[in-house]
């Protein structure tokens, strides 16, 4: 029954279709997107690095936590760095500094990341944002002036030779500053940050020989492959890597309760389609139980109606998605590499899928209720929903919510507000919904004095 109201109704289908085909499509558009402006920022994906910080220091594995204490071991960070790095291993500056651009007329806050491999322009060029270039009106082979943030800054003049992706401006090194110049304390004006490559892999060894003159060191491969606890310094010893603290699990709650916010607004969005699908199909599904056909047979038919439109919606959303982003990304930014995150874009079109099908399961379980005689009949019996005081939950609730939100909005800091955002948006989803039966009633209540074909139109609903 499912194949064949497919192929009888595709306008039906079509309207699943593309449900699910225009969030796969947006998200993995923007997945793309964001994948590649990082890359192209970065300059590749950062295993190891390590920070100067000073002194002796001790850390935590995955470098949530650290303290350094003592004199500074003499020595630039490059010569450091260069003697007590593993045989083979080689270190590169990543150099970040605020500070305004600005050109005669004009001027604009910017922010400058400088880098020795990749996509970079010569030294003494530099790649503007698309935001910024636009901000001071200039084009390739102009001029602008940069001025870092601080009392001892000092103007740098740079011509510019073309657009970055993102918000970062770029530098090739040593536009802003040489390696062997690398600060040697930390200032909230600048990041000086090293990136360390090398045969194989980077050890918990390695890490304490580099603790030791003074760097913290953050290695994706000894968080992957912590070492035992009785070598890592006691008040920075943890059972599971990475740190489990409180501030970590809010922002894993926060996360989850983000997710679960999108999740039911896509299920809301999609199981409308379903509805109307095995309401049409009652009569189907009435034979079916007439028949011999279990509930189970008749719920896996809805099932599958959901995980077709799924498997078709999620394909055609993500391929258009990467479509679009690779022709966007090129006219954008020409001359920059395009990455797709091939295994992100499956998740996506996976979790599409099976939002999908969960959002047929409420369907096909009323459809497996059906009374045969009324599914065979073609009708089933009316009555309008009468006013019940728990109805009052929804629209009360959002009008609190709403007064809630904005006291808060009044007199708390925005940042905490930005933090805690998922759970008002969570009770916003959750009240929403409790206010439907409150507006079938107000509808029903409009119908009584509108023409009949709206009248039924609103019994209907």
């Amino acid at each position: 029954p499912t194949r064949r109201d497919i192929a009888r109704h595709p306008w039906r289908i079509l309207a699943a279709v593309l449900l699910i085909a225009l969030p796969v499509f947006a998200g993995s558009w923007m997945i793309t997107t964001e994948h590649s402006t990082s890359e192209a920022v970065m300059g590749s994906t950062i295993r190891t690095s390590a920070e100067l910080s000073g002194g002796s220091c001790e850390q935590s594995v995955d470098l949530s936590r650290h303290d350094c204490e003592g004199d500074p071991v003499p020595g630039t960070a490059l010569a450091l760095l260069e003697e007590h790095l593993p045989e083979g291993f080689e270190e590169e500056l990543h150099y970040t500094t605020w500070g305004s651009a600005s050109t005669e007329h004009r001027r604009t806050s910017l922010s400058i990341r400088q880098r020795a491999t990749g996509t970079l322009p010569p030294p003494g060029h530099i790649y503007l944002p698309a935001s910024a270039a636009e901000a001071l009106r200039v084009g390739v082979d102009d001029t602008v002036t940069f001025t870092p943030d601080g009392p001892d800054a000092v103007p740098v003049g740079l011509t510019v030779a073309g657009t970055s992706p993102g918000f970062d401006a770029l530098v090739g090194e040593p536009t802003l500053l040489a390696p062997a110049d690398s600060p040697e304390s930390v200032d909230e004006t600048y990041r000086s940050m090293w990136v360390i490559t090398g045969p194989g892999e980077f050890t918990w060894d390695d890490v304490l020989a580099l603790n030791a003159v003074g760097f913290t060191v953050r290695a994706e491969d000894v968080i992957d492959n912590p070492p035992p606890l009785d070598r890592v310094p006691e008040q920075f010893r943890t059972v599971h890597y990475p740190s489990t603290g409180s501030s970590d699990t809010m922002t894993l709650f926060l996360m989850g309760v983000a997710a679960l916010v999108v999740g039911v607004l896509f299920l809301l969005v999609i199981s409308p389609v379903f509805t109307i699908a095995t309401t049409r199909m009652s009569r189907i599904f009435a034979l079916m139980s007439s028949q011999g056909a279990t509930p189970g047979h008749i719920r896996l038919a809805v099932l599958a109606y959901g995980l077709v439109a799924g498997i078709l919606g999620a394909s055609v959303g993500a391929a258009l998605g990467v479509g679009a982003a690779t022709v966007s990304w090129m006219l954008t930014y020409p001359g920059w590499p395009l990455t797709v995150p091939w295994g992100y874009v499956a998740l996506l079109w996976l979790l599409a899928v099976i939002a999908s099908t969960a959002s047929a399961l409420l369907p096909a379980w009323v459809a497996a209720r059906a009374s045969i005689s009324a599914g065979v009949q073609g009708a089933a019996p009316d009555r309008l929903l009468r006013w019940r005081p728990w109805m009052a939950v929804g629209p009360v609730g959002l009008m609190l919510l709403a007064v809630v939100t904005g006291v808060m909005w009044l007199t708390v800091d925005h940042g905490v507000i930005s933090y805690y955002g998922p759970l008002p948006a969570l009770a916003f989803v959750v009240l929403l919904a409790a206010s439907a039966p409150a507006l079938v009633w107000a509808m029903g209540r409009m119908g009584r004095s509108v023409p009949l074909a709206w009248r039924l139109a609103l019994r209907d609903a």
